[in-house]
């Protein structure tokens, strides 16, 4: 049995990092352990970000970062950049949604800035359109993380599932 640090196994996965000697276990638990950290907040109100990276041979998360909004946060807002260490590689987010009658929340938002900008601000990511500060990189192949209170859990996603519409795997 798990224990609640422990994630599960994520099959959902389909591509592997960029950087080499990234472990998934270790990434999912990071993932992990900062959704615990958002859940513990007012996530039920406002959207959390957090990013989990590379510094080193160490995976690490930064403390959560929230804009007071319900329907977006910047997942590199400067003060989130701010946090991570020189040279940090990042291989995902980790962000929540709170629940919104009408949609499932458990899913990264599409490409219509009233749905949400998940995939965009993906892409955005991953195509270095950041400017980011100290060496900072992203990996190609980072995860997007989706904590809900709608159902209490966190899906991991990949750049795979851009057309899915339905929740992936769950970390816990």
């Amino acid at each position: 049995m798990l224990s609640a640090a422990e994630p599960k196994p994520t099959p959902c996965v389909e591509t592997t990092f960029a950087t080499p000697n990234v472990s998934l276990t270790d990434v999912n638990r990071a993932a992990l352990a900062a959704s615990n950290v958002i859940k513990g907040l007012r996530d039920e109100r406002y959207e959390y970000s957090s990013i989990v990276f590379l510094h080193g041979c160490q995976v690490g998360f930064t403390e959560p970062f929230t804009n007071r909004r319900s329907d977006g946060v910047d997942w590199m807002n400067q003060e989130i950049v701010s946090r991570l260490p020189d040279s940090a590689v990042i291989l995902g987010v980790v962000h929540n949604h709170p629940n919104k009658s009408g949609i499932d929340d458990s899913v990264p938002s599409g490409e219509d800035p009233a749905d949400g900008i998940d995939w965009q601000s993906y892409d955005q990511m991953v195509s270095d359109s950041y400017s980011l500060p100290r060496g900072i990189t992203v990996d190609s192949n980072m995860l997007i993380y989706i904590y809900t209170n709608q159902d209490s859990k966190t899906h991991v996603y990949d750049k795979t599932d851009k057309n899915q519409t339905s929740p992936s795997c769950l970390l816990q």
